[in-house]
This record gives structure tokens, sequence and C-alpha cells, in this order.
């Protein structure tokens, strides 16, 4: 049994064992699946929920080559497409925030 820990719109923050359960908070058999911050608890039921991610948006301060990597704003980006100057860099569209591993471990998978 798990305890559920709920924000005032029905969310689910977090789950616990029942052992450890604040008064008043909901007492379940069983946990989605996934992710549980993409439910809600209503009603005695889950309703899938997911929180959308942000959308970066940023305007690109020069002209941008796809596979180019840039850091803007002190977050790294990978480069999608051609970007000129004054266009807006947009996550999952134009650009995909990166780190230094995954560029490292892209460029031993391709040797």
């Amino acid at each position: 049994m798990y305890a559920l820990n709920l924000s005032p719109d029905n969310r689910i923050l977090s789950a616990t064992f029942e052992e450890y359960a604040a008064p008043g908070q909901p007492i379940v058999d069983h946990l989605p699946d996934g992710d549980v911050s993409d439910y809600r608890y209503i009603d005695g039921e889950y309703v899938y929920d997911p929180v959308p991610e942000p959308v970066i948006r940023l305007t690109a301060d020069r002209n941008y080559s796809a596979g180019e990597i840039a850091t803007i704003d002190g977050v790294m980006y990978e480069i999608l497409t051609n970007i000129p100057a004054g266009v807006a860099l947009v996550e999952r569209q134009n650009v995909h925030q990166t780190t230094i591993e995954e560029q490292l471990e892209k460029r031993k998978e391709q040797t």
C-alpha cells in the first residue's frame, strides 16, 4: 500500500509507503505506470495528465549551422537546422538541449 502526496489540483507530487503517510493522505494499493507526476488522483482514480515540457524560446544572436554546438545563456544546445540571426530557437524544433557527455557519446558512436 502507498500514500500519495497531492498538490491542491490533485496532481501526484510523490508517493511513499503507507507506514510513512501523513494524516489525510490518500492510500492506494498500486501506483500508476511511469512517472507518477504525470497523473492526477481524482475521485479514487488515476487520471493521466502529463505536465507539458516547457518550451524554450530564445532569439538567435547570429547565424547557426545545423550540427553546430552552441552555449546560449549558459545552456548547451545542438543546432538541428540552419538558423539565421533573429529567428527563434525553439526546443525540439530547431535546437536540442544537450550536455558534454551526450555529445561525447555521439562522437564515440560515429567512429
